[in-house]
């Protein structure tokens, strides 16, 4: 009987421990160089994962963003506004992963679409260096720097372009930290139009303003 027992003991030990080692955890299976994709607005798409189960969507394009919803079956991972060329880092199963919309097509007919680009974020815990005041201060030398600004072919001054450039700040909600996020995704182009901002230098000669402020 007590032989019974032990041996029933170390069996039910090793079924437990064979389950447990075989069970799956669902993830996402990404290229080791990210994994790229394109969604047409109020679409949704399923991301390559172990269960097969995560689906990414977004909401309509409007002012240079969206609204994108990624789930595991009804299981919100992540639902936020996003703009273009903006990391927003999710979970799945104690695993991070960050996605980033690095084109967005805002057509005034037919469909509007953006394009992601998803990798798995090796450093989770890594804080984003907070560069604000050096923000502030790249504002400070737009408004003293007496050139011309040039938005949807239309002429300000650099107090002007200081104040719509503070207006998209504020409207990023603290989500534009460094400087160069504030250059890249708020003072290159309109996010209306798509139109490169431009830079009229004292001898008439123009260049684009985000080639123009990196110098600053």
């Amino acid at each position: 009987m007590f032989m019974k027992n032990t041996v029933f003991f170390f069996f039910t030990l090793w079924f437990v421990a064979c389950t447990s080692k075989n069970e799956v955890v669902n993830e996402l299976s990404l290229p080791k160089k990210g994994y790229k994709f394109q969604l047409v607005q109020r679409t949704q798409a399923l991301i390559p994962s172990t269960d097969g189960n995560v689906t990414c969507s977004i909401n309509d394009i409007t002012k240079g963003q969206t609204e994108i919803v990624i789930k595991e079956n009804e299981n919100v991972l992540l639902a936020e506004s996003i703009m273009e060329m903006e990391p927003i880092n999710f979970k799945l199963n104690g695993h991070s992963y960050t996605i980033t919309c690095t084109f967005m097509m805002n057509k005034l007919i037919g469909q509007d679409y953006a394009q992601f680009e998803l990798v798995e974020n090796i450093h989770p815990d890594q804080q984003v260096k907070d560069e604000t005041k050096e923000i502030e201060t790249l504002l400070k030398k737009i408004e003293s720097s007496n050139v011309i600004f040039i938005r949807n072919g239309n002429q300000y001054t650099a107090e002007e372009a200081a104040d719509h450039l503070r207006s998209k700040l504020e409207h990023a909600n603290g989500k534009i930290k460094t400087r160069k996020d504030f250059i890249d995704q708020l003072a290159t182009k309109s996010s209306l139009t798509g139109e490169f901002y431009l830079v009229q230098l004292k001898d008439g000669s123009k260049i684009k303003a985000a080639d123009w402020l990196n110098k600053l």
